[in-house]
């Protein structure tokens, strides 16, 4: 009678920690699709940031030494053999203005329709301030300089700021990846002497998966949070 009672505590166990899982995978796909669009539009944003200084500072270069606004998009917008002389997304961005341009479009109005698009905030303020100057037929080198500058300043800013979150993050991480888990299956090991517990494979099989669940957490968090500069 005692064997058949723990077999059947045991099966009933099993049958939770079923249940649990695949609520558990069943909330995860839900909250995927949610956050799916935006998951995107911050993939985007961090591929047209990464290189956005280096863009900025090469059209700096080129306005000053004379040559045309036009010319020098064009000449971001072209991908070669060579991908470490591309400009991944923002090349791309531009390669759209550029189009619009030959296509008859006003410079100025493709200028401020595509930081009205952009996901990234500097990349906006880079395209107005870019078309503000053309449109008041400004010194563009100038202006480039100063957007040169200020993203530099940035970058800076947001290094600093994600060296200063790491600190916490990998101290919660040690406490929710490393002692918690140990100190739980001890814990679940006396209990399980000591009250009959039903304690069996299903169990260690769930909190590894949840161990696995946690860490895959924690670095989506970290990789989200670093931010895309120019190296």
């Amino acid at each position: 009678m005692l064997a058949w009672k723990n077999e059947l505590l045991g099966d009933q166990s099993g049958r939770i920690l079923i249940l649990c899982f695949s609520s558990a995978i069943a909330l995860s796909i839900f909250g995927y699709t949610l956050i799916y669009p935006q998951w995107l539009s911050s993939k985007r944003k961090g591929e047209v940031e990464r290189n956005l200084l280096f863009a900025a500072r090469h059209m700096m270069i080129q306005t000053s030494a004379g040559v045309p606004l036009f010319d020098v998009m064009a000449s971001l917008s072209e991908e070669y053999d060579d991908k470490r002389l591309n400009y991944g997304q923002i090349g791309k961005e531009f390669k759209k203005i550029v189009k619009e341009v030959r296509g008859g479009r006003d410079l100025n109005s493709a200028l401020e329709e595509a930081a009205s698009l952009s996901p990234s905030p500097y990349f906006k303020r880079m395209l107005w301030q870019i078309a503000n100057a053309n449109k008041a037929g400004a010194n563009m080198g100038v202006v480039l300089r100063d957007v040169v500058e200020f993203l530099s300043n940035e970058q800076r800013i947001l290094i600093r700021d994600y060296g200063s979150q790491l600190n916490p993050l990998s101290m919660f991480y040690m406490l929710s990846c490393i002692i918690a888990p140990t100190m739980g299956i001890i814990f679940l090991a006396i209990f399980s002497s000591v009250a009959t517990l039903p304690v069996n494979e299903l169990t260690f099989i769930a909190i590894l998966c949840i161990m696995v669940v946690v860490q895959i957490v924690f670095i989506g968090m970290i990789k989200s949070r670093r931010p895309a500069v120019a190296m």
